[in-house]
């Protein structure tokens, strides 16, 4: 690739300021490590800013599509899945190396594999939990049963699948993911801000670290 840097195409339809959760908050912790100068992140969302696109040092975003509200009452909007992932094939128009993909939701998974197979790059996806048929049947009675269908087939389509711990690697090995398409690449902390935390003088018998 000589001098220039490397360019990689970060697609997710929500990012932080603009939407938190985990999956955004373990993107802004990388995509600050990415941000220096042999590195060209462009991350591709919906419109979530009023006006021109911002910058962020070396990093930049463009918006492939309108925003559209990502939930229907409590689940996850289809049609909203429907229409990001449309708008993804304007990636065939854009120069990049690498097409680094949010696995949720699932649907643009397919016309992104369809867009780096054109352009001959990698497509990496950053699978943030598996669910499997048990618990998306849970969510969704029988009908889970075509969710855990449409799961175990996004997992053949990246060249790469990055998981952030050994538990979810093993499921993907359990769907039939081969060891060398997975790398486990562990979520990301500020250790400067942790150094920086003052210690409690409150003593506390239980202390709970996690999600519930």
């Amino acid at each position: 690739m000589g001098s220039r840097p490397v360019r990689i195409a970060v697609v997710s339809d929500a990012v932080l300021p603009w939407h938190r959760g985990g999956k955004e908050f373990r993107y802004g912790e990388l995509l600050k490590r990415w941000d220096r100068a042999d590195v060209e992140v462009t991350v591709y969302t919906m419109k979530w800013w009023e006006g021109d696109a911002p910058t962020d040092g070396h990093l930049r975003y463009h918006a492939l599509c309108a925003h559209h509200e990502m939930y229907h009452g409590k689940r996850r909007s289809i049609r909203q899945a429907i229409l990001f992932a449309l708008a993804t094939f304007k990636l065939l128009f854009v120069d990049c190396d690498v097409i680094e993909a949010d696995h949720m939701p699932y649907i643009p998974l397919f016309p992104l594999r369809m867009v780096a197979s054109i352009k001959r790059v990698p497509l990496v996806v950053t699978w943030h939990e598996l669910w499997g048929r048990e618990y998306w049947t849970e969510y969704l009675g029988i009908a889970g049963n075509i969710g855990a269908f449409v799961e175990w087939l996004a997992t053949k389509l990246p060249t790469l699948i990055a998981v952030v711990s050994s538990g979810s690697a093993e499921r993907l090995r359990r769907m039939g993911v081969p060891d060398k398409r997975i790398v486990i690449v562990p979520n990301a902390i500020s250790g400067a801000y942790i150094d920086g935390v003052s210690a409690s003088s409150e003593d506390v018998d239980i202390l709970f670290v996690g999600r519930l």
